[in-house]
């Protein structure tokens, strides 16, 4: 199963608890330095469904070391093996987009119609 599937798959359990997301650096989710958290709720309910990490200046220094490091070995890497990756990517969005559909309905309220064309 695709990351963004496992993320999907992850996201639309059902809980009590909210869900807790991380930061994803350098091919791996990572807490952020500071542990800190921002609510996001469901506004068809009022409850909070989400807990983001809220980075700070470590976490995007992080991020961008991570980035530098994985440039040039991107940069050597083929036109065609890079569209191939990229490709891949957005099938898997095609492929999930009637759940990250749902998923933008439970977390800014739009219509699951409405979200499923930003999907589309």
């Amino acid at each position: 199963m695709s990351l963004i599937a496992n993320a999907i798959q992850y996201l639309l359990k059902d809980s009590n608890d909210p869900k807790q997301i991380q930061n994803f650096v350098n091919g791996e989710f990572v807490n952020s330095s500071s542990n800190d958290k921002i609510n996001s709720e469901d506004p068809s309910v009022g409850e909070v469904w989400l807990q983001l990490p809220n980075s700070d200046e470590p976490d995007v220094d992080r991020a961008v070391d991570a980035a530098t490091s994985a440039f040039e070995n991107w940069s050597a890497t083929s036109k065609e093996h890079r569209a191939r990756l990229l490709n891949r990517v957005a099938d898997s969005i095609e492929a999930n987009a009637d759940a990250l559909a749902q998923l933008e309905s439970k977390d800014q309220g739009k219509t699951v119609k409405m979200a499923r064309w930003v999907w589309c």
